[in-house]
């Protein structure tokens, strides 16, 4: 999948002002287009912002627009990409289905040529349906339902023969290797590579001859590495030449980092580093679930500001736009698929929407993980693959297919690091459950037990970050070579339980939860940046999470201050 366009494929926005249509037949039949039906809308956008009196709106929806298609087109192939839809999206051009995508965090693309003729008009309709069926990813909901043209949405053009895909993976002494698959390969091809440094100093010229793949290893003397202190970018072209000519171009940024796990250490670029911040969701009070330029500059700016360099984006792939931000500003990132909380009915509230495991949500989430893997593989953020968050790893099926998720992303890329979020840290059977992971990453709320679900008001944070401690130095035990990341802490403020004190308990929570990491792990990123939005009827305390450190407006609670400061130590 391609990220970024070039302008020789003359690429068009196709985001702004469309037309939805509420389905309540639910049956796949294109509507025929009509530029009075339905209400207007502008994209990107999730549903709560298209129909504000209805901000839990489930079911199927159409958005359709007319759309132009350019005469330079002519004679060349026709491609019509989405970034993301939610969940379940089906095609229609002209009235005819042109394909489908079940994957709602993730690009797709349909060639159209065969559909649309350059230089007209046509209707392009495109079929939401927003509710999960079992079998489908997310397996569960820890955030809420935002269904949607979430992402943009292109079309573009490329010749006939043309680069499918083109990525960069280089280390901290100068090693790079560079890949572009031909698409419609036929004979041999001609590739012409550059790199370029942040000044546009050109590095390295190469041309080189291949068929479907084109591969090329370098060695760079004196290059910046990258990392959080010195996020060192270089930019890396592949253009694809006949007779002489270009006929295609793709462009990827890159940085020379190195990641590993040694000796019970996460070393970057050779030197041991403490991952420490926040897990983030993608939900903002202006835009929810939808892309949004403005939020993720600030939110960025601002995590990076507070002395982090790690988020961890739960729980699904996020926005590119966030990896090219992480990569600019130097923060190291895990991504995960939405392999959530699945198996048993051990998670309460979820637990109809957690089936016992079944050959397609395996199939759903290995497709999501190579999909995910083949976008993001080229940023230097990007340090960690997740396989899972939270699944009920005691059932033989589900850790089974666990460890098959994580010996795939090792295979695809060997120059990551891969791990599963558990929360079954102590649990009897936990040597059973990291047996394939690099890094073991773990949640745990050990102040929300002991104040909330124990009734215990007088419960000492304090020790909650002992308990937190002694669970590491058991893992350690278990597993003395691995890594250990404590991904999940923290304490919520809605509870009447704290009363007027509630901002208190959780800065002392926050505190008294990092240090225990601290000592202890490897990395901590704390339960939540900011608040988001939950599902709807989830059992909890009203529809925000108040986990965050800031409210959804942004707006700092106390612990932010206490916990930045902590960060700032290192």
């Amino acid at each position: 999948m391609l990220t970024k366009f070039d302008d020789i494929r003359g690429p068009v926005d196709l985001g702004g002002v469309w037309r939805l249509i509420e389905d309540p037949t639910e049956i796949m039949v294109c509507p025929a287009f009509d530029a009075t039906n339905g209400r207007v809308v502008t994209l990107p956008a999730d549903l709560a912002h298209c129909i504000p009196e209805r901000p839990y709106a489930e079911g199927v929806f159409w958005f359709c627009r007319r759309i132009s298609i350019p005469g330079a087109y002519s004679g060349k192939r026709i491609v019509l990409r989405f970034d993301a839809v939610n969940y379940d999206a089906s095609v229609f051009v002209g009235g005819a289905f042109v394909g489908r995508s079940e994957q709602g965090f993730l690009p797709f693309e349909f060639d159209i040529t065969d559909f649309v003729r350059p230089g007209c008009e046509t209707e392009l309709c495109v079929r939401v349906d927003v509710r999960r069926v079992p079998g489908q990813l997310p397996t569960s909901f820890f955030w809420k339902n935002c269904g949607g043209i979430l992402r943009d949405v292109t079309l573009y053009a490329t010749s006939h023969t043309y680069i499918r895909d083109a990525y960069v993976i280089a280390d901290h002494l100068g090693n790079a290797s560079l890949t572009a698959e031909i698409g419609n390969a036929g004979d041999a091809n001609t590739i012409a590579l550059r790199i370029l440094d942040a000044v546009e100093t050109e590095l390295v010229r190469k041309t080189i001859t291949a068929a479907e793949i084109a591969e090329c290893e370098i060695t760079l003397n004196n290059i910046s590495p990258w990392s959080p202190d010195a996020p060192h970018l270089y930019r890396a072209e592949f253009t694809l030449m006949k007779d002489n000519k270009v006929i295609d171009r793709v462009i990827r940024t890159f940085g020379f980092r190195s990641i590993e796990a040694k000796d019970g250490k996460i070393l970057l670029n050779g030197s041991e580093i403490f991952l420490r911040g926040y897990n983030r969701h993608e939900d903002h009070p202006a835009t929810g679930g939808a892309a949004s330029d403005t939020a993720v500059s600030a939110d960025f700016a601002n995590i990076k500001a507070s002395g982090a360099n790690f988020i961890r984006m739960c729980h699904y792939p996020h926005d590119v736009r966030e990896l090219d931000e992480a990569d600019r500003l130097g923060l190291c990132l895990l991504v995960e698929i939405p392999l959530c909380g699945y198996g048993g009915s051990r998670l309460g509230i979820y637990k109809a929407e957690a089936p016992i495991y079944n050959e397609a949500v395996y199939c759903a989430a290995r497709e999501c993980l190579v999909r995910m893997i083949r976008r993001d593989r080229s940023h230097p953020s990007v340090i960690l693959w997740s396989v899972s968050n939270e699944n009920e790893e005691p059932e033989e099926n589900v850790i089974r297919n666990q460890d098959a998720l994580i010996r795939i992303a090792k295979q695809m890329d060997p120059s990551r690091l891969v791990t599963h979020v558990s929360n079954h840290a102590r649990h009897k059977e936990r040597k059973n459950f990291f047996r394939e992971d690099d890094v073991i990453c773990f949640n745990t709320y050990r102040t929300i037990f002991g104040r909330i679900y124990n009734k215990n008001k007088d419960f000492d944070p304090v020790e909650a970050g002992d308990a937190i401690a002694e669970t590491v130095a058991g893992l350690r035990n278990d597993f003395p070579k691995k890594p250990v990341i404590v991904t999940e802490f923290g304490y919520r403020t809605c509870d009447s339980f704290d009363g007027p004190d509630d901002e208190d308990v959780q800065a002392a929570a926050a505190a008294a939860e990092y240090e225990g990491a601290r000592r202890s792990a490897n990395g901590a990123s704390i339960w939540l940046y900011a608040d988001h939005l939950w599902p709807k009827d989830n059992g909890l305390a009203g529809d925000v999470s108040e986990y965050g450190l800031l409210r959804r407006d942004r707006s700092e609670k106390k612990a932010f201050s206490v916990y930045s400061q902590l960060l700032k130590k290192g």
